[in-house]
């Protein structure tokens, strides 16, 4: 853990160290996006106090910033795509979604307005879609804006995200340095399976 200062010289600085627990009564705790409380039938928490997004409840849950809190992204059943609205900004705003891969299967994801439609030169300057690694923290590659779209995307000639192993992969998007600067989205996610 690092702290950096704005201010020339440094400053004093208090750090509190939390651990969680999962499942410990349905109140959310630091870096919680969710509690698993099983006594509430409509929680949608998973295991690892993760909010899963699904058709029903497409939109992102704070906090997210990290693959600890990472909204879990679950297409219906039977079907590979999922889209889910979000916002982004300012410079510590980190959006991380994590989504199950079968074996050698292939990961697309696409960056579009807030009305679903492909984005116009007037996005901010720093956006960013990033592809990372079981590990939530390894980023495997960058996506890029194409012809049609200037935001950018993951799709089926990155080589990153194709013929996967078998688990758990993220996708982070985050949104420019200024202050107080926000970038709604939608984000449609396609999981495939297999080539072979």
């Amino acid at each position: 853990m690092g702290i950096d200062s704005r201010n020339p010289g440094g400053t004093i600085y208090d750090v509190l160290a939390v651990a969680p627990v999962c499942g410990n009564g349905g109140m959310p705790e630091h870096s919680e996006t969710c509690d698993n409380n099983d006594d509430d039938p409509g929680n949608v928490c998973d295991s690892q106090c993760r909010a899963v997004l699904n058709p029903e409840a497409n939109e992102e849950v704070e906090p997210n910033d990290d693959f600890v809190g990472a909204n879990v992204v679950t297409p219906p059943s039977g079907e590979s795509e999922l889209t889910v609205r979000g916002n982004s900004g300012g410079r510590c705003d980190f959006d991380m979604f994590v989504l199950s891969v079968p074996e050698g299967g292939s990961v697309q994801a696409e960056l579009l307005n807030v009305s679903g439609l492909p984005c116009t030169p007037n996005i901010p300057p720093n956006l960013s879609l990033r592809f990372v690694d079981q590990d939530g923290i390894t980023e495997r590659g960058k996506g890029m804006p194409n012809s049609s779209n200037q935001c950018p995307s993951i799709d089926a000639t990155a080589t990153f995200a194709r013929d996967l192993l078998s688990g758990e992969y993220y996708v982070r998007v985050t949104s420019g340095e200024g202050e107080g600067s926000l970038f709604s989205y939608q984000l449609r996610f396609v999981v495939l399976p297999s080539s072979q």
